[in-house]
């Protein structure tokens, strides 16, 4: 908004907010101050609110093809609408939001204790450490990201199963659009 007779110092229009930023010429290294776009907070809570609004906890039914094929729909739109401005620390949060929450979802897939192990263990974890932490307890939270669970279930397991990583897609698709 306006204020005195001044310009703005930075304004909002079609989901993005434009404010000074500073920019870089790559032919000839050279920094400078730019009215670049961003995302701006409204959408950003519109997507978070978005993926709250999903309920991934209630998916356990669901096979992880299906829940991933469901997300990356909606993280490829997002992404290329958004993916002129600058959201790189946005689609950091969300991929690791979505990860720790379809992280959750296997594990309680993997119902009993005695289950738990052997899904670790196929996905090459040590049977002592996959005992160990099989036995842990419903401290869901806590199991799938403090524990070996995140290095078991890892970036490339959701990739084998459709996910789109959001940053991945994001520095790529933001990469063709600044050339």
């Amino acid at each position: 908004p306006k204020q005195d007779g001044n310009a703005p110092e930075e304004f909002d229009f079609l989901g993005f907010t434009f404010r000074a930023r500073g920019a870089r010429n790559t032919r000839q290294h050279v920094t400078f101050t730019s009215f670049l776009p961003a995302i701006s907070k409204k959408s950003l809570m519109k997507i978070r609110d978005k993926v709250r609004s999903w309920e991934l906890h209630r998916l356990i039914q669901k096979t992880i093809q299906y829940v991933a094929d469901e997300i990356s729909s909606y993280t490829r739109g997002w992404i290329n609408y958004y993916s002129l401005g600058s959201m790189k620390k946005a689609m950091t949060g969300i991929d690791a939001h979505l990860r720790t929450r379809l992280r959750i979802i296997i594990w309680k897939q993997w119902k009993v204790p005695k289950k738990r192990p052997w899904g670790l263990q196929k996905l090459g974890i040590g049977k002592d450490l996959a005992r160990v932490t099989a036995y842990c307890g419903y401290r869901y939270y806590w199991v799938v990201t403090k524990t070996c669970v995140s290095r078991a279930i890892s970036k490339e397991v959701f990739a084998k199963a459709g996910l789109v990583s959001c940053l991945d897609y994001y520095n790529e698709r933001h990469a063709l659009k600044l050339c």
